[in-house]
């Protein structure tokens, strides 16, 4: 049985997280995105370092990309922030990162994030674990040979865009907020230790 934890799926490699099971998911969450009616737009997917990510990364867009869904792909590792700020940079519908986040290095999985760049909630995490161990029929997933083909037609590889950053960080704005009038001097003096810190080797 395939669990979700939170905002997404992880397991061992080799023994729940392999290529058949990937398929099976991918096929649950495009029958999530049409029961939300949300399955008109492209759904972005990336993946990180580790092993097999890319892999399935590549099974998924598969499956989607069969049913019609345009799937934009990052072809390169990317941190799982990046997934989430593209979502809403771009405005896609979901996002899709292959990851096992803080896990152990034997786990992989994915996390799934809404339009608003946030992971499922626990209502559509529950919804698509029903759908998902409803799929006992691998024929119901479409085959790689099928779903191969239909990809490369129906996907497209873009680049990620770098979250801007500031070149100067002012620190006392980001420690205080602008409308408090008397600020604390134990904060202060935090600030100002913050700033003459050496950098450490």
């Amino acid at each position: 049985m395939i669990k979700f934890g939170t905002g997404g799926w992880r397991d061992i490699i080799g023994n729940g997280f392999v290529e058949r099971n990937v398929r099976i998911v991918a096929e649950g969450l495009f029958i999530l995105m049409q029961n939300m009616k949300r399955a008109t737009h492209p759904v972005i997917i990336g993946y990180d370092n580790r092993f097999l990510s890319k892999e399935a990364a590549v099974w998924m867009t598969e499956v989607l990309a069969y049913h019609n869904i345009k799937v934009e792909f990052i072809n390169k590792p990317v941190p799982t922030p990046l997934i989430m700020y593209m979502v809403m940079d771009k405005g896609y519908d979901w996002g899709i990162a292959i990851t096992a986040s803080h896990n152990p290095a034997e786990y992989n999985g994915f996390k799934v994030y809404g339009e608003d760049g946030a992971q499922l909630n626990v209502a559509a995490s529950n919804e698509v674990i029903k759908i998902i161990n409803g799929i006992s029929i691998p024929a119901k997933v479409p085959a790689p040979n099928t779903s191969r083909t239909v990809a490369i037609a129906r996907s497209a590889m873009v680049k990620p865009r770098p979250i801007p950053i500031p070149s100067k960080i002012d620190l006392p704005t980001v420690f205080l907020p602008a409308n408090i009038s008397a600020r604390p001097k134990i904060i202060q003096l935090t600030v100002i230790s913050a700033r003459k810190t050496p950098r450490l080797s």
